[in-house]
């Protein structure tokens, strides 16, 4: 896994988001805890017709969204940012912790997971090591599809506010999120852009998110604003858009950053410090070209 920290190049750089297990929220409606078994693409087509796609369920941030997120930067932010300079040990107990309650939660709430646990032999309180955790019946996404909503939301949660995948393998999976997952979520987002700019993210910079669907907020209480395209706008128009807003950072899956490649490589003169790309594979060499 490559380190999300960057230096200073000349180039602009190509981040690729680093999954952080050692913040597991245990507040997402849709509940992913067995390892999930996806079909490996080897190659991911750029013609994906995201127009296809239908409509997200998107909260109307207020005042009150904004002075929770403000509350939970003083009292959690330190926690969430230094999280990582606990011991493995710490980190790992901290993460075990966390799964144990996520397991019992979702055998008892979410239909799914009640279902291929209790034919496992599974009852709340049975995990007791990350091995008995790695013994739980693998979870394909296929089942996560067609499971939505009656058989992945769990009971204690709504369908007031739901998100999905880039799609880019070709299906698109659907989530239930609450509230709460919302506002810790974009906390991270915070968390994870300051790791991937080496720690030169400001509270001033914008980030613009070229996405299947937008975020939920667009700042904390003013401070790192974020602007959102669709993926289904036409390429030339989103280019437009990078040089009107002129964001710090662009965020966007790898196929629709190849269509932004093949119109323009001057997008560092409109302001762009870094691209992040992630939930699409890539490798290396194809984000040291697109870079």
């Amino acid at each position: 896994m490559e380190n999300s920290r960057y230096k200073e190049y000349k180039r602009i750089e190509v981040a690729v988001l680093v999954v952080d297990f050692a913040y597991i929220k245990s507040n997402i409606s849709t509940i992913f805890i067995s390892v999930i078994k996806f079909t490996v693409m080897p190659k991911v087509s750029c013609n994906l017709d995201y127009k296809t796609l239908g409509n997200p369920v998107k909260m109307k941030e207020t005042d009150f969204d904004h002075k929770v997120l403000a509350k939970i930067m003083v009292e959690k932010w330190p926690d969430i940012r230094y999280f990582y300079k606990n011991s493995y040990e710490e980190i790992r107990e901290w993460q075990f912790e966390k799964i144990k309650n996520l397991v019992d939660f979702a055998y008892v709430h979410v239909p799914l997971y009640h279902e291929k646990y209790t034919r496992a032999g599974y009852k709340p309180g049975d995990l007791h090591s990350w091995h008995d955790f790695e013994s739980l019946p693998i979870l394909y996404k296929k089942e996560l599809i067609e499971g939505f909503p009656a058989k992945t939301v769990s009971d204690e949660h709504t369908l007031d506010f739901t998100t999905r995948s880039s799609g880019s393998s070709g299906t698109f999976v659907t989530l239930a999120v609450s509230k709460e997952a919302i506002y810790e979520d974009t906390i991270q987002g915070v968390r994870q852009i300051e790791f991937q700019s080496g720690n030169n993210y400001q509270p001033t910079d914008i980030t613009l998110f070229i996405y299947t669907c937008s975020w939920w907020v667009s700042s904390v209480n003013g401070e790192y604003r974020t602007e959102f395209i669709s993926t289904s706008t036409p390429v030339n128009e989103a280019i437009s858009k990078i040089f009107e807003l002129k964001p710090q950072f662009l965020s966007t899956y790898p196929t629709y950053l190849k269509k932004i490649s093949k119109e323009t490589t001057d997008l560092k003169s409109a302001g762009i410090k870094a691209i992040i790309i992630h939930s699409e594979q890539s490798t290396k060499k194809e984000r040291e070209g697109l870079s």
